[in-house]
């Protein structure tokens, strides 16, 4: 069953909207909405691409309508933006540019318009031992307009990431105390010498918890006027790896949200496995 978790209280029907990866498990399917879907390839390249993967049901691939060729949004939808909506599952971790991106959306947004978003939760996932993302690397994406994920972060990536399992987590967080990282340190040099050579390195460039991401975006907005106000958001349920948030595009131009309180709200109410906060405090992981 699909999830629409991100979609809580969002009626997409009679609606126009643009989904971003959708693979063969679409948010929002053509029964449901007048929805176009957006990938970094074609549907026959993803099918070459995932042939073989047994997660992948190519009978059930997402046919995409548009290719994003780096071109902005407005230009490679301007026969049918502006959207009522933009859906974005397990997607903006990915992006090179995070500001960039935000911005690029609300191009292609109605006033009023909701992106909704699906986010993992770095506390349960193979991300656990990462940095959170800085507002400085955040800003150098921006300021570089990177197409591809920094050096920085593929190092992160490739020196911390470790192999966990979200429901194992949430019943003993001890277990967060001796994860095994994933990959060895002759994966730092490899890893380097591809960035160097060019090539698109895929991997998690945002890494965030409920609140770093609430306070990152009073960041942004701050910094880079992003004009979002925060319309709905659900912190990561119980045995869960993921967070939801759904970002309105301001009808005033404005953002009017108040982030920092909207962060101490997150700080209080998220939930933690036993003993959770108090593990994760110990051995330097907690925000």
């Amino acid at each position: 069953m699909t999830d629409k978790r991100g979609l809580e209280g969002y009626d997409v029907s009679g609606k126009v909207g643009l989904e971003f990866g959708p693979l063969n498990r679409p948010k929002v399917t053509r029964d449901e909405s007048n929805i176009y879907y957006i990938d970094h390839t074609t549907t026959d390249k993803l099918r070459e691409k995932y042939a073989g993967d047994p997660h992948v049901d190519l009978d059930q691939l997402a046919h995409i309508d548009i290719v994003a060729d780096g071109r902005p949004l407005a230009d490679l939808t301007k026969d049918i933006a502006p959207f009522d909506y933009v859906v974005a599952a397990h997607v903006m971790e990915h992006v090179p540019d995070l500001v960039g991106w935000l911005k690029d959306i609300e191009t292609v947004l109605k006033p009023g318009g909701v992106l909704a978003l699906w986010i993992p939760d770095k506390r349960f996932t193979f991300d656990l031992y990462r940095r959170l993302s800085a507002k400085q690397e955040v800003a150098a994406a921006y300021t570089e307009k990177r197409t591809r994920p920094g050096r920085r972060l593929i190092m992160d990536h490739f020196a911390n990431v470790v192999d966990v399992n979200c429901w194992h987590l949430w019943e003993n967080y001890e277990l967060a105390r001796n994860a095994s990282f994933v990959h060895g340190p002759e994966y730092l040099e490899l890893a380097h010498n591809h960035y160097e050579e060019g090539r698109y390195i895929d991997v998690h460039c945002w890494v965030f918890t409920p609140s770093s991401f609430l306070e990152l975006m009073g960041w942004m907005t701050q910094e880079f006027g992003l004009t979002y106000n925060l319309r709905w958001n659900k912190l990561t349920p119980p045995h869960d790896l993921q967070f939801f948030v759904q970002l309105e595009k301001s009808p005033t131009g404005k953002s009017e949200t108040d982030w920092t309180a909207e962060r101490d709200r997150s700080l209080r109410e998220t939930v933690w496995p036993q003993k959770g906060i108090d593990i994760a405090r110990e051995i330097g992981i907690a925000t």
